[in-house]
């Protein structure tokens, strides 16, 4: 694929369909897993991002209805980077290359900073404490919000558990014998659990500071990169907030104090969770179990990206280690060993 030939035809598409007058794109850098093409976009009416969506998997229809519930949870006031609205009123858009036709949607850009662009460092006086209260905070809205989202007929998100299988049968090696086992039973467990209004619905599915900008003003966060919402438990995006929340205790040799520093930090997400939904005792015992699947996911996609990118899997030590970790069944992705 021609890069020069691939943003000229962008380009051309954007200039047909949107009211943006001077348009020059940037490709952004990509980060193993990632799964489009992003391009930052900047005219003499707006800044925005652009994102190319690539995978067959993904097509117009799932496209559309990740927008809708953007668009849903905007309107709920949930802090999110909306889709900016083509001049026929559309979200997403396609343009031909090389006899394939790639979809497209351009959003706003989210104000703030991300933490990585700070350094890690979170606003000067404040306690960290406070953004993973907010971090909390956010997801709770979200999932609020989730409760009386309606989809649209015939263009409903994917479902993450069935997505998982999916992932098992087609780039689970056949020798990891026992940790497809694993990986059965543990859907099972999960197939068994209770699916209400209050405890399942449509999720962000990837809750991480690489997909929130941070207001430096105020400490306000603005989520974005919704292309993996899917269906599933509520648990599971406080356990993927758990599992982002690693970062900050990585570094720190004693695991005790490690486990102390998680809890503590997970301790501030659930309050600000707790501060705008209500979560039952009952549904956080099942922490564990959703870090399980959480690990689950992110071994998986990472199988997935080497099958892809590569050709193969080659299985070093970070691989060997999450290995290991699935096969004795060691808890908190291991973090605590």
């Amino acid at each position: 694929m021609s890069r020069n030939q691939l943003i000229k035809s962008l380009e051309q598409s954007i200039n047909l369909n949107y009211d943006l007058p001077n348009v020059t794109l940037k490709q952004l850098e990509g980060h193993q897993g990632g799964q489009n093409l992003v391009f930052y976009l900047v005219s003499d009416l707006e800044k925005a991002f652009v994102r190319l969506t690539i995978r067959p998997d993904r097509d117009r229809n799932a496209l559309l209805e990740e927008i809708r519930f953007i668009r849903h949870l905007h309107a709920s006031d949930v802090s999110v980077a909306i889709p900016i609205e083509s001049s026929d009123g559309s979200f997403v858009n396609s343009f031909s290359f090389e006899s394939d036709s790639i979809n497209y949607v351009i959003f706003e850009v989210a104000k703030g900073e991300q933490l990585c662009d700070r350094g890690y460092q979170y606003i000067e006086g404040k306690s960290l404490s406070e953004h993973h209260y907010n971090c909390g905070r956010l997801i709770g809205q979200l999932h609020n919000a989730s409760e009386n989202y309606v989809p649209h007929q015939g263009m409903k998100r994917h479902d993450i558990v069935t997505h998982m299988k999916k992932l098992i049968q087609n780039y689970l090696p056949g020798h990891l014998i026992k940790v497809k086992k694993k990986f059965n039973e543990l859907i099972c467990q999960l197939e068994s659990l209770d699916i209400s209004k209050e405890t399942y619905g449509l999720i962000h599915g990837d809750f991480g500071d690489g997909n929130y900008n941070i207001d430096y003003d105020n400490g306000k966060i603005t989520l974005f990169d919704f292309d993996d919402s899917g269906y599933c438990w509520y648990m599971y995006e406080l356990a993927d907030a758990w599992r982002a929340s690693q970062g900050w205790v990585m570094f720190e040799e004693d695991t005790n104090k490690r486990r102390i520093r998680m809890e503590e930090i997970f301790d501030h997400i659930l309050d600000g969770y707790r501060s705008v939904r209500k979560l039952n005792d009952s549904q956080l015992k099942l922490l564990p179990l959703f870090l399980k699947f959480v690990e689950m996911e992110g071994f998986l996609d990472e199988l997935r990206y080497l099958t892809v990118t590569e050709g193969e899997v080659k299985f070093d030590e970070d691989l060997m280690e999450q290995v290991r970790n699935i096969e004795n069944d060691i808890p908190y992705l291991g973090l605590y060993e």
